[in-house]
């Protein structure tokens, strides 16, 4: 397994599960980058934000009321809603940021054109930012006839990473420069200094898989891992500490100590249900560190869409 979790290590030490899902959103690694700088932030950004909202995250792990209320008022329940919630929560009590708009509809003649995430006035520049993000969790397929080149399909099997890359930038990014769009922006006195794309999450490598931990031009040296195997493999794991996720704490990241959440009894038996659906877990298997591990039904890769 790869024994790597930069960029949660500060997140994985607040106490309320709620504030490490935040502070994960705002600190963790991105997952991709491109040729455009502008439209691609680096890790300096990241560590940057970390640094900037330490001591808030801080104050509010010890009254996280807040922001659990805030969660709670969003009735979609899909993680990337959830991801959004949360980046819309830093943004509106953020001291670089001020929050002007979140999902504003684009329309012509009736047809939405698209939507614009978030729009942001940067505080420290000048400059109002068009934001586009997503977090995104996918599993790494050894292609037949080179085993060391990847391909990174969604748990679900229909998402594709490279689909989605295409996506956010010859769409969802370039939505500002569309001639609605140009009409909506001017009608609010806004106008558009840079875009940025946010795209966070995690990549599952193969079990035991053992080529290079990026292997593509388009990952981030650092982003977010975890590995995959499936039913059968998992079987024979027997960590020694483990912890059931559900999808819905996803964006949580691994504690660095499993301590009173760890799941006593049958680890087989818990990660059974993967021969229908994928099972996510933390374990330890008595490494100083925890993996999270996808575990999917024996035959999921036989019949990918």
């Amino acid at each position: 397994m790869t024994a790597s979790w930069s960029g949660s290590e500060s997140a994985a030490n607040f106490v309320n599960a709620p504030v490490r899902e935040l502070a994960w959103a705002i600190a963790a690694p991105l997952m991709l980058r491109g040729n455009d700088p502008a439209l691609w932030p680096d890790a300096d950004w990241c560590r940057t934000q970390e640094r900037r909202t330490h001591a808030w995250l801080q104050a509010l792990d010890r009254e996280p009321d807040p922001l659990q209320q805030f969660l709670s008022d969003e009735n979609d329940r899909r993680l990337g809603a959830r991801f959004e919630r949360l980046i819309e929560f830093w943004l509106s009590h953020s001291e670089d940021y001020e929050l002007l708009h979140r999902r504003l509809q684009c329309h012509n003649d009736g047809r939405t054109v698209g939507e614009f995430d978030f729009l942001v006035a940067n505080k420290l520049t000048g400059e109002t930012e068009h934001w586009e993000i997503a977090s995104k969790f996918y599993l790494g397929v050894a292609q037949p006839v080179a085993r060391h080149q990847l391909e990174w399909v969604g748990p679900g099997k229909r998402d594709r990473l490279l689909r989605k890359e295409q996506h956010l930038v010859h769409q969802q990014a370039t939505l500002g420069q569309t001639p609605a769009a140009v009409r909506l922006l001017k009608g609010l006195g806004i106008r558009l200094d840079r875009v940025r794309t946010i795209v966070k999450g995690r990549l599952f490598y193969p079990l035991d898989f053992d080529g290079p931990s990026s292997g593509s031009d388009l990952l981030t040296d650092d982003h977010e891992r975890g590995t995959w195997c499936t039913l059968s493999a998992a079987r024979a794991i027997h960590p020694s500490e483990w912890v059931f996720k559900p999808k819905a704490s996803w964006l949580e990241p691994p504690a660095a100590r499993l301590g009173d959440d760890q799941h006593a009894g049958d680890f087989c038996a818990a990660v059974a249900p993967a021969g229908q659906r994928p099972v996510c877990v933390d374990v330890r298997r008595g490494a100083a560190y925890t993996e999270r591990l996808m575990v999917v039904a024996d035959d999921w890769v036989d019949d990918l869409i």
